[in-house]
């Protein structure tokens, strides 16, 4: 053979075999759990006030929040049980942490409806949080006290299943009726 055959040959089964390299391998199909991975990261941040007392503004008013925004792994789609997990989750980081500041919030006239905001990145998060006036003292009453918990040590361990859009919603049981007129109650 002559050293133009040999070095085309060769050139072939070199070509061939880059070529064989670079082609990718088929991708596995996509199951219907692979589909419910987690497929955002939402930064959020938590505000939950004190409820005013018997005496109102007579008495102190506590309000605890996130010192800064943290990621949380979730669907495209979130909902009030979503919330209501992450803020779970951060209250009993409170009350391990924070026992005092739990207890300003859990006391006998307990806490308004927590705030909770999940954005797209932290500056939206903070931005979103400052609008509505958090990490301010409330200046409605003498006095207040404005708590900001560092998050630095709070990690979200999400349950099963939290990553998926309906996550908390259980079906109605089987033998479920539904009424359109209830009967009237007795006495009434």
């Amino acid at each position: 053979m002559s050293k133009l055959v040999k070095l085309t040959a060769a050139a072939i089964v070199f070509a061939s075999a880059g070529a064989f390299a670079q082609s990718p391998d088929p991708a596995p199909a996509e199951s219907a759990q692979d589909a419910e991975k987690p497929t955002k990261t939402w930064y959020v941040m938590i505000a939950i006030q004190q409820a005013l007392g018997p005496r109102g503004c007579d008495v102190w008013r506590y309000k605890v929040s996130t010192k800064a925004p943290f990621a949380v792994e979730g669907p495209q789609q979130l909902t009030g049980f979503h919330a209501d997990e992450v803020v779970g989750a951060w209250m009993a980081h409170l009350s391990e942490r924070s026992p005092t500041v739990y207890r300003w919030l859990t006391g006998p006239t307990g806490h308004n409806r927590p705030e909770i905001y999940f954005r797209d990145t932290p500056e939206a998060a903070i931005e979103a949080f400052r609008k509505d006036g958090h990490l301010e003292h409330d200046r409605s009453c003498k006095g207040s006290a404005l708590v900001k918990s560092p998050t630095v040590n709070f990690t979200f361990a999400p349950p099963e299943g939290f990553v998926s859009s309906d996550f908390g919603y259980t079906p109605p049981p089987a033998d479920a009726v539904v009424v359109n007129e209830l009967a009237k109650i007795p006495g009434m």
